[in-house]
């Protein structure tokens, strides 16, 4: 046996509020305003908030930290090669009959390389 819903609902008398709206307490009286920084009313979830906020920061402080240390690095190592490449001897350029000399003493090595080969292993 289902009740009508018109039956459900109480006329207001004129000028005053409706008796549902009387019955509601207003939320804000009862509970009193919560600071600034606690963000939510249960201290567990602000807890949790807050500690995973910090979680976020250091993770981020460190990925910053990490990024700088790369870029200290790669410019060390540049400064070293170009400290190195500076400092490196350079051949020297050599003149005609040194040349000469210097590609036959390489033709002879290869020579006798070819002649000599090194035993291997399985040789011996």
């Amino acid at each position: 046996m289902a009740l009508p819903l018109a039956s459900l609902l109480v006329l207001p008398a004129a000028g005053q509020p409706p008796a549902r709206e009387a019955e509601v307490p207003e939320l804000n009286a009862t509970t009193p305003p919560r600071p600034w920084y606690q963000v939510y009313e249960s201290r567990l979830k602000t807890g949790i908030f807050y500690f995973l906020s910090c979680v976020v920061l250091v993770g981020f402080l460190g990925d910053q930290y990490y990024t700088h240390l790369g870029r200290q690095r790669r410019k060390q190592r540049r400064l070293r090669e170009e400290a190195d490449a500076a400092a490196a001897p350079k051949p020297k350029k050599l003149s005609a009959p040194d040349r000469q000399r210097q590609e036959l003493l390489t033709e002879a090595v290869r020579s006798v390389v070819q002649r000599h080969p090194k035993p291997d292993a399985t040789n011996a």
